[in-house]
């Protein structure tokens, strides 16, 4: 952010970059269900946002209840 938020400045200066951080550990979060998992957001809209195997039986009944 340049000099006209000096609020906003303060702020990341207080708590650290709290948006940045959230925006960091949501992709990292979205990279590993992708990794583990084949889930792609792009495809769950409109579907129940569920990796394929879930969908589809194929974990077992504990984790798929």
């Amino acid at each position: 952010m340049s000099g006209d938020t000096p609020i906003y400045e303060d702020l990341i200066k207080e708590l650290g970059d709290v948006p940045r951080d959230v925006k960091a550990t949501a992709e990292g979060t979205l990279t590993e269900l992708q990794r583990d998992f084949g889930f792609n957001p792009v495809l769950a809209v409109g579907k129940a946002a569920q990796p394929e195997g879930f969908a589809r039986g194929r974990f077992p009944r504990a984790l798929s209840a």
